[in-house]
């Protein structure tokens, strides 16, 4: 009884911080959601592998692509962030884009910005790509366009030059920008892109014998955190966050190879040199951690996983993680069936063939078994009827909803018009698998003796709604009672696997205005 009591009187205090902190009275002014955005679900698509594809094929690009993007658009990807575009070549995408209804970012591969660059030659390149821009001007199939991926941090100031000279020329372009570190996104100065974000690749882990383990558990929770970082930073730029994942396996066979010449490892200091080699060689030769060693020709080479294809539940999971850290789109990279050289490579092979980086990628499972296409089309189908909330909604610094249940994570968000919080709440428990120090990846990229979770598990959350207001499920629109358990304001909410869900913490007047921005 006294634990209620002293549990009563915490929340009591929160609840009246709570009321305090109405988003409609402070960080969410009352103004019309937008109609214009989108909530968009994409893939990378490289214009030379599917035109590689066709030429093999014997089938005209046209063709080929044609029957790609339909099948993509059954499956609820309407965007794609399209890689190496030429200036020859775009009018042909576009048709068959407009065809399937299906969004573009056009990366473009002739004025592709390179930071050893002088004045002129960016001046040069900035007024080829702003031909192009204008060219296209108004065009609804495209959302953005990209002059740049993964910049270093010393060079954003340069870009943002790019930026401006192009702007210059074509004042109404939008700009997409993703960075593969956090330096780089710190960096970014005005004009700022109207989308950014980062390519946060997980399920992979350093393949320098240190690092992290290769676990679910881990992969999910480095998910978690550089979103975090990312929205964060995004969200001070008034941009829109873009969340890159990947659901691909790769293996790297060069940095594997390395450890035979300890002279190529001049990433690791020479003094640990000794014992990193050690160590991948007993990974290598136990099979662990991604790592395989083969015999050739009475030579040893090595490979290892450098990403593992995740497994059941996870490519849901990441989506869902996304969706509560703030993105406003997610894409996977990338797209890509199979070419007849990536057919023919094996695990094996690609150790003593392949002098760099080997790619089997998402595209691959479409004529295949594995469950990143079709789980990615479930969490589409999933989030469909939130798209316009998604867009419009704006990330809180503080959640009115504590989780008592272990991997249920949380953030709230403020809607324009709305006085009361959307909770999207988010479950991290997606199955098992043997303990760190025996994980091993099989010759596919999957990871081995990974039995994935079925039911909904039911997560008990405490949240302190204000006096008048309730919490909500903004699924079915029902109304969440308290846990009949002997505590105040705990809730009961029942969340699938790797899924996720939307709740409110208001007065049933607003939750119902809320409501009916929902497309049932």
């Amino acid at each position: 009884m006294i634990k209620k009591i002293v549990l009563g009187l915490i929340l009591f205090t929160g609840l009246i911080l709570h009321g305090a902190d109405k988003a409609g009275d402070s960080e969410n002014p009352s103004t019309v959601p937008s109609m214009e955005k989108e909530f968009y679900t994409g893939v990378y698509i490289y214009d030379y592998r599917m035109r590689t594809l066709a030429a093999e094929q014997g089938r005209s690009y046209s063709d080929l692509m044609d029957e790609h993007l339909a099948k993509l658009s059954s499956l609820g990807i309407n965007a794609v962030y399209l890689g190496g575009v030429g200036s020859q070549n775009i009018d042909e995408n576009l048709q068959l884009f407009q065809k399937h209804n299906i969004k573009l970012i056009p990366q473009l591969d002739f004025a592709y910005f390179q930071a050893s660059w002088d004045d002129n030659t960016l001046e040069t390149y900035a007024k080829n790509a702003a031909a192009l821009i204008n060219k296209y001007k108004g065009n609804p199939q495209i959302i953005a366009w990209s002059v740049k991926e993964e910049p270093a941090a010393n060079s954003m100031d340069k870009l943002s030059v790019y930026y401006q000279k192009i702007l210059e020329l074509a004042p109404q372009t939008k700009f997409n920008l993703i960075c593969d570190n956090i330096r780089a996104m710190k960096n970014v100065t005005k004009p700022v892109p109207g989308i950014s974000g980062s390519d946060i690749y997980i399920f992979w882990w350093e393949v320098s014998a240190g690092g992290y383990w290769a676990s679910p558990a881990f992969a999910l929770k480095y998910l978690r955190g550089k979103a975090k970082d990312y929205a964060d930073e995004i969200s001070q730029r008034n941009s829109d966050f873009m969340l890159v994942l990947t659901a691909d396996a790769m293996i790297d066979t060069s940095l594997a190879n390395a450890i035979s010449d300890p002279r190529k490892l001049t990433y690791i200091p020479e003094a640990q040199r000794e014992a990193y080699i050690a160590k991948c060689k007993k990974f290598a030769a136990d099979g662990r951690m991604g790592w395989g060693q083969f015999q050739k020709d009475g030579k040893t080479f090595y490979n290892v996983w450098k990403y593992y294809h995740p497994p059941a539940n996870c490519t849901k999971a990441m989506i869902w993680t996304g969706i509560m850290t703030g993105a406003k789109s997610i894409y996977f990279w990338m797209y890509a069936p199979q070419t007849k050289a990536d057919s023919e490579m094996t695990f094996e092979r690609a150790s003593y063939e392949v002098k760099g980086e080997a790619y089997i990628a998402l595209g691959r499972d479409i004529n295949q078994t594995g469950p990143e296409l079709k789980e990615y089309s479930e969490t589409i189908k999933e989030l469909s009827p939130y798209r316009k909330i998604i867009v419009n909604m704006t990330k809180l610094s503080e959640t009115p909803v504590k989780s008592i249940t272990k991997n249920i994570f949380n953030n709230a968000f403020a809607y324009p018009g709305i006085n009361g919080k959307i909770v999207v709440l988010h479950n991290a428990e997606v199955g098992t698998w043997p303990d760190n120090d025996k994980i091993y990846i099989d010759s596919k990229g999957n990871l081995k003796d990974y039995k994935p979770f079925t039911d909904a598990v039911t997560a008990l959350c405490e949240i302190a709604p204000a006096r008048g207001e309730g919490v909500y499920d903004l699924v079915d629109g029902g109304e969440i009672k308290e846990s009949e358990q002997d505590f105040n304001f705990v809730y009961p909410i029942k969340i699938p696997p790797g899924s996720g869900k939307f709740i409110f913490v208001g007065t049933k007047e607003q939750f119902l205005k809320l409501y009916k921005q929902i497309q049932h």
